[in-house]
C-alpha cells in the first residue's frame, strides 16, 4: 500500500475526529491492546492506527505477551516521526499519556485539550 500524504494539519485533524467518533476503545499503558488483555487504544495509539491505515507499518504484537502490540517498536509512546509531524514534544507525549492513563481522561477531553492547546501550532497566520 503506497502511504497517504496528508499535511500536519489534516493528520492532527483526522486525529481529533478518531478520538471523538466513537470508533475506538480507551485502554491504559499500551498503545493498542487485544484479547486477553483489555481491547483498546490508548489515545497515542489511535493516531497510530490512523498512521497504518493511510499507508504506515503495520503493527506487531509481542510473541511473548498476547495482546500486547508494537507500532514501529514502540509500545507505550508515540514514535517520533509521527510526534514531530505533528509538533508534539515529548513533554506533550508525557502530558497525553498523563491524561489518558492516570487522570483517566476520555478521548472526547483529550481531543478538545488538543485542539485547544495544539492545532493553533499548525494553523498558518493570515
Amino acid at each position: 500500500m503506497t502511504p497517504l500524504f496528508r499535511t500536519p494539519l489534516e493528520v492532527l485533524d483526522l486525529w481529533l475526529a478518531a478520538l471523538r467518533s466513537g470508533e475506538y476503545t480507551q485502554t491504559t499503558g499500551k498503545l493498542r491492546r487485544s484479547p486477553p488483555a483489555h481491547e483498546g487504544f490508548c489515545c497515542l495509539g489511535v493516531l497510530c492506527d490512523l498512521a497504518r491505515k493511510d499507508g504506515g507499518e503495520d503493527w506487531e504484537e509481542d510473541k511473548y505477551y498476547p495482546g500486547q502490540w508494537y507500532y514501529k517498536s514502540r509500545g507505550a509512546d508515540l514514535p517520533g516521526p509521527i510526534a514531530s509531524y505533528i509538533t508534539l514534544t515529548s513533554d506533550d507525549r508525557c502530558l497525553l499519556i498523563r491524561f489518558n492513563d492516570s487522570d483517566r481522561k476520555t478521548f472526547s477531553q483529550i481531543a478538545d485539550y488538543i485542539e485547544k492547546n495544539f492545532r493553533p501550532r499548525l494553523v498558518t497566520p493570515k
